[in-house]
């Protein structure tokens, strides 16, 4: 039999339903019935999707088709698959990755979503858990294969690796060393990169290193990595930026260029431009050197002496020994006198070869030149120089006579004489005559000539006129007398005064005989006051007023003139008082007025306007150890003061290079003395006075302190001035004598210069001359500028005399023959007889030289003679060991004997010193 039911399905969800159904009967046993429902499920796929390659920090973006390959529609959930089953179902994000749209209905053939962005270098796999709406649920994996890679593949040339215990960056993976070179030569490296997967965009950066020394096994702190940018310019990488294809060989060049003699060292940063991510760092060092150039010789040095005007040529080679070529220039030497060329001039070197030049030299004039020639090398710091070595000379001159003697001439007269010239030497000479000066290239030859000319002077030289009114004549004699033996003309000429009076002379003109005199009349007619008279009041100066009255219209303005006249140094103060007419108070003008310089002139010399303490310069060149030499100095005193002064004398040591000195002295700078030197006592007593107002005498110090520039040291030898302390009366003159004692010069001195100065210092010993309270005040001794008179002699050794004939004997030959004479009776008798020779002397010093002449017999000074007697004829007898002083005996091949006589000529000088002249007399003997 059979039973049929109807079972009712109603599911709550898509998935697949198992359950079974239990029949139980009236039998024992009870039988199961199997219940399923189900509906073809939706299948995805793949199971695994691949991510493949992205940078650190980088986000891609991926989608991937998952197809529904089954038989009917559903909805889908993804979620990682650690967070299943999920409180809820909002998320679906596993780092890297994350999945979207979490939530999605997917037909057949639709696509989701996946985005990778990884924070670490690693491979990255996570399982997601794939929810159905029938209730099942699949797993798949989402994975990336490895990041980016970029190598480093080669690098042309040879790289030296790095030494031990070379500072090298940090950080760098690679190192590029270029060999050393030259500034300025360009060195390239290429560099070939594979990039390996992704297409990357770059650029390059070049930074300092990051130098830091490590011990073993010790690793940099990231802290200590630090990156700034090296401004040296010196490293280049092409092409600086772009894009890196996959998968692909990229080839960069590497350029290095300095600029300086240093060593370089770089760090070039790959840098990837979107995410700013360092992928590769590569070290770079550099160095460089020296442009190596040497010259063969080193310098041009040429011996002896050269022409000027004429072109000299010397060779010399330059060799380069750098590791590239060389560009040369080398610098003409054009200064006023000399040129230097180099030929060639410029060029170029290459590496480890040499160029031949030619310097060729110039002159100019007569010198000895010593420079260097300049060549510069390009890019070379510093220049190549050639030393250089010459001496010129230029033409030579020679006169046909040593001397020229004019004989008497008188003054004004012309005289004439003929000279030959004769140029010794390849170059033109130009010539001129003129007085000896210090020059290397003068040919010396001696003029002299007696001048003479007409020499006049007054009998009476001054003429007073001691009653002199303004605008009345008056009437004086001078005569006039001429010293010479020539005619003299004479006129009178007007002087700086003649505006101030008008002087006439009868006669004005006229011809003075030959020792003759004539007595000159003389009217004088005064037009204003005579200087003399302003300063007859002895205060040393005054002011004198053009004009001295008038009228002043209204308003009107006149000028005044005010003329000072003085012949004494100090300071001066007085009133102009301009005296009005009527009730009018007199108007007081200040007038101040210093003078500087000194009253006092050497009569020798006479005033010096330009320079009134400067005396004349004295002596010359003198004999070593011969006598004092002292000349009188007449010093003139124009003022109406008696001046005191005090002298002193230093020496002046060239080597002696201090600037100034201080004088300290006590008391009186220098106290007037008596004839033993003792010092003598000042009567009064002089007051002290502080204002400033006016002039009174300076308060006077106990001790006192003077600077003043160094002079030299004090001393009294070889110099000597008597006497030191004199005092020249008012309107009167005074002598001194200045002494020079040469002293004895050493075996090795050749001359001796003796350099000094003479120092006077002005005193006043009247209490009125020194100072006039309110108008006068005049400063004494060191606080005044010194009288000087530079002493220059030179001490000279007196063996300088030479015999003037060239020859270097003086031969007499006599036979004894000579000695028979017959007289008027055929009588045959002995009779002595006498040979005189002449020779010449010549002094080449530029003093004179005393000396006398001594020679032992048989010969005699008076030019010099040989006397020829019968005693002489006794020597023929002697031995040679006794004529061995006296001379030698000569045996003729005839059998004839000659005596010969030899002696030394003794000049004995003035000053005691003895020479033996290197010329000597020989004297032949035939009996």
């Amino acid at each position: 039999m059979s039973s049929k039911y109807t079972l009712r399905f109603a599911p709550d969800s898509l998935g697949d339903f198992k359950d079974f159904m239990m029949v139980q009967t009236e039998s024992q046993h009870l039988f199961v019935v199997p219940i399923e429902a189900r509906r073809p499920p939706p299948v995805l796929t793949p199971r695994v999707l691949d991510c493949g390659y992205c940078l650190v920090g980088g986000v891609k973006f991926l989608e991937f088709m998952c197809q529904n390959v089954g038989l009917s529609a559903g909805t889908f959930y993804i979620i990682p698959k650690d967070q299943w089953p999920a409180p809820n179902l909002r998320f679906s994000e596993k780092p890297p990755f994350a999945v979207g749209p979490c939530v999605f209905s997917l037909q057949p053939g639709e696509a989701i979503v996946v985005v990778f962005f990884p924070t670490t270098v690693e491979h990255c796999s996570q399982p997601f858990a794939i929810i159905c709406d029938n209730c099942q649920v699949k797993y798949i994996s989402l994975e990336e294969s490895q990041l980016v890679g970029v190598e480093l593949v080669s690098i042309s040339g040879e790289n030296e690796p790095l030494t031990a215990g070379e500072m090298h960056d940090l950080t760098a993976e690679h190192f590029v060393r270029f060999s050393e070179c030259h500034p300025h030569i360009e060195q390239q490296k290429r560099l070939v990169i594979r990039n390996n997967h992704l297409e990357l965009a770059f650029h390059w950066q070049i930074m300092k290193p990051n130098l830091r020394s490590l011990l073993p096994g010790e690793t940099h702190e990231p802290s200590h990595i630090q990156f700034h940018p090296d401004t040296n310019d010196v490293y280049h990488m092409s092409p600086p930026s772009g894009l890196l294809a996959p998968c692909q060989e990229h080839e960069f060049l590497l350029t290095f260029c300095p600029k300086e003699l240093k060593d370089y060292h770089s760090v070039f940063h790959l840098v990837l431009r979107d995410i700013n991510v360092i992928i590769m760092d590569i070290e770079v060092k550099g160095s460089t050197e020296l442009y190596r150039v040497l010259l063969e010789p080193y310098g041009v040095i040429i011996p002896g002496e050269i022409f000027i005007s004429i072109a000299t040529h010397r060779q010399f080679k330059m060799w380069n020994h750098s590791k590239t070529f060389i560009l040369f220039q080398w610098e003409r030497l054009n200064s006023s006198s000399h040129v230097i060329d180099v030929e060639p001039s410029a060029g170029r070197i290459e590496e480890n070869e040499c160029f031949d030049f030619e310097v060729i030299v110039t002159g100019g004039k007569p010198d000895k030149l010593k420079t260097n020639l300049v060549c510069n090398i390009q890019h070379r710091h510093e220049p190549v120089k050639l030393p250089i070595e010459i001496s010129f000379k230029g033409p030579t001159v020679k006169l046909s006579v040593p001397c020229v003697d004019f004989g008497l001439v008188r003054l004004g007269d012309e005289v004439q004489t003929t000279l030959s010239l004769t140029n010794t030497t390849p170059l033109e000479a130009c010539w001129m005559f003129k007085e000896k000066i210090n020059n290397k290239q003068h040919s010396p030859f001696w003029i002299q000539a007696v001048v003479q000319s007409p020499q006049v002077c007054f009998l009476n030289c001054k003429l007073v006129f001691s009653d002199l009114y303004l605008g009345v004549p008056s009437t004086g004699t001078v005569t006039l007398f001429n010293q010479t033996l020539l005619p003299s003309h004479f006129s009178w000429l007007q002087g700086k005064q003649a505006s101030l009076c008008t002087a006439t002379f009868d006669p004005s003109s006229g011809i003075l005989g030959p020792n003759a005199t004539m007595n000159i009349n003389v009217n004088l007619t005064s037009h204003t006051d005579f200087v003399t008279g302003l300063l007859a009041h002895g205060n040393g100066a005054a002011f004198m007023v053009q004009p001295d009255s008038g009228q002043l219209g209204p308003f009107e303005t006149k000028t005044v003139d005010v003329t000072a006249y003085c012949l004494m140094w100090g300071e001066y103060r007085d009133h102009l008082i301009c005296k009005q007419v009527g009730d009018l108070e007199p108007m007081h003008i200040t007038m101040r007025m210093t003078v500087k310089g000194c009253p006092l002139y050497f009569q020798m010399i006479g005033p010096q306007p330009d320079d009134q303490c400067q005396g004349p310069t004295m002596f010359g060149t003198h004999l070593s150890g011969g006598d004092t030499i002292s000349q009188p100095l007449r010093i003139n005193n124009p003022t109406m003061f008696d001046i005191q002064v005090d002298w002193e004398i230093y020496n002046i040591d060239e080597n002696d290079h201090t600037l100034i000195e201080l004088v300290m002295p006590c008391g009186d700078h220098f106290p007037l003395k008596d004839d033993d030197g003792n010092e003598l006592l000042k009567g009064g007593k002089e007051k002290e006075y502080e204002e400033e107002e006016h002039l009174y005498p300076a308060k006077k110090n106990f001790i006192s302190v003077h600077t003043r520039p160094y002079i030299g040291s004090l001393s009294d030898s070889p110099y000597s001035i008597i006497p030191q302390q004199i005092v020249i009366p008012a309107k009167s003159t005074g002598c001194i004598h200045v002494s020079f004692t040469p002293f004895n010069l050493s075996e090795s001195q050749c001359e001796s210069r003796c350099v000094g100065v003479a120092c006077g210092f002005l005193n006043l010993n009247s209490e009125k001359a020194v100072c006039i309270p309110g108008k006068v005040r005049r400063d004494l001794a060191l606080d005044l500028q010194p009288v000087k008179l530079d002493l220059l002699g030179t001490i000279k050794p007196a063996l300088l005399v030479q015999l003037e004939d060239d020859s270097e004997t003086l031969e007499f030959n006599a036979s004894a023959g000579d000695l028979l004479r017959v007289e008027s009776d055929n009588e045959v008798v002995v009779s002595e007889f006498s040979i005189v020779e002449s020779f010449q002397l010549r002094n080449i010093k530029e003093t004179p030289l005393h000396f006398k002449l001594e020679t032992q017999p048989p010969f005699s000074v008076v030019k010099v003679a040989f006397h020829c007697s019968l005693s002489l004829l006794d020597l023929l007898n002697h031995t040679e060991e006794d004529l061995s002083l006296a001379g030698s005996l000569i045996h003729t091949k005839t059998g004839r004997k000659k005596l010969r006589l030899q002696q030394n000529l003794l000049i004995h000088h003035s000053n005691n010193n003895l020479q033996s002249s290197s010329q000597f007399l020989q004297i032949s003997f035939t009996p």
